[in-house]
């Protein structure tokens, strides 16, 4: 009787030429002929994608949400308001140009930067890259744009998750290939900043990287021996000198906080992680001091601020080495997140499909993230058979 009345609309609207009612997901697919009806593996993975996309997308949008509060505070500190109200125009052309800036760290994502270099010069935009940019393009309209762009694609997400429409999976899918590739990059620069520890193997790198190492090391001395000079800071030894790590210590006579705060920090950050022996983090500390001195980053007499720079150019690195792993991680969480919408945005249509389609599905969808993940992780730039 209850069949026959659930039936009944349906063939009404068959002979009336409409096509029948669709009650959705899994209960449809067990109602068409020849289609098996979905296992209880399936209906879990279902409940799984639902959940964890959910979970991923709701976090990107409080974040993106919190930093654009963060931003907002930025700019009722640097008056934004009272900017605008002065110089309309000028506040204009700052989002205008924090605009191309982003738009521009887009495409160099996905295209050489001679070719977007090219597409700016067509336009007539070229200049914008050459002219003296103000602080609140970068304090506060570029933090902006990037909250705005977190929180916009965790809510197609959602809107995906939930719709099950074209018209949001379509702009999430763009958006979320953005945003992987992005964090793909920041990872292969952290990555990358990580192996430069050891100036003896600069001389492996290419000649514009072995600059930028130079250099690196360079500005960190000199800030941190200015540093020590405007907070009137000596570097000491404690009576047991057996330990090159534990003998240095800081102590400043200027009046601020930040001549407080400084020997404390340099006593806690600039030292071994944890679990490795003091005696390795001395061999990395000397050979701060000695490969410097050989490339003449290092006067023959140096200062106090100078074994103090050597001994926290280790622990700068340790910080860099863990900071890789937790951007890797984030991404292989925001991967499952934005794998996990994509697939109940299609579920309507895999609902339908019968267990070997599924699986051919499966083993397709397997070897494509494969691939994009190697592709994104291990050659950012090129694949290795490009010349």
């Amino acid at each position: 009787m209850h069949e026959a009345g659930r039936a009944a609309p349906d063939q009404a609207g068959a002979q009336a030429g409409q096509p029948p009612q669709r009650h959705g997901g899994a209960a449809h697919a067990a109602r068409l002929p020849g289609l098996p009806a979905r296992s209880f593996r399936a209906q879990l993975l279902d409940r799984l994608a639902h959940r964890c996309g959910a979970f991923v997308h709701i976090i990107l949008v409080l974040f993106g949400l919190a930093f654009v509060l963060h931003v907002i505070q930025v700019g009722m500190f640097f008056g934004v308001k009272s900017s605008f109200e002065e110089d309309e125009v000028g506040a204009w052309r700052d989002f205008a140009v924090s605009v191309i800036i982003v738009l521009h760290q887009v495409l160099l994502l996905f295209f050489q930067a001679e070719w977007v270099q090219s597409i700016w010069s067509a336009i007539g935009l070229r200049d914008v890259f050459h002219s003296t940019v103000s602080l609140e393009v970068w304090a506060i309209w570029i933090p902006g744009l990037l909250g705005f762009f977190l929180a916009f694609t965790g809510w197609l997400g959602l809107a995906s998750r939930r719709r099950q429409q074209a018209k949001f999976a379509v702009p999430y899918a763009a958006c979320a290939a953005v945003l992987l590739v992005w964090q793909a990059n920041i990872a292969h620069v952290v990555i990358e900043l990580a192996s430069w520890e050891d100036p003896s193997r600069w001389s492996r790198s290419p000649a514009e990287v072995q600059r930028m190492q130079k250099n690196l090391f360079k500005v960190s001395r000199d800030a941190l021996g200015q540093l020590f000079v405007d907070q009137q800071c000596q570097v000491g030894r404690l009576e047991d000198e057996a330990s090159f790590v534990t003998g240095l210590m800081a102590e400043c006579r200027g009046d601020g906080l930040e001549a407080q705060l400084l020997p404390v920090i340099l006593k806690e950050f600039c030292g071994p992680r944890m679990l490795e022996p003091q005696t390795r983090f001395a061999r990395r500390v000397r050979r701060c001091s000695e490969e410097g001195l050989k490339l003449g980053l290092l006067p023959q007499e140096q200062l106090g601020s100078d074994a103090m720079f050597c001994q926290c150019w280790p622990a700068v690195f340790n910080l860099l080495d863990t900071a890789w792993r937790w951007v890797v991680l984030f991404w292989a969480w925001l991967m499952v997140g934005v794998l996990s919408v994509l697939y109940t945005a299609a579920e309507k249509k895999t609902s339908m499909m019968s267990g070997r389609e599924l699986y051919e599905l499966g083993i397709f969808a397997f070897f494509a993230v494969i691939v994009l993940t190697t592709k994104v992780m291990a050659y950012p730039e090129a694949f290795p058979w490009d010349s």
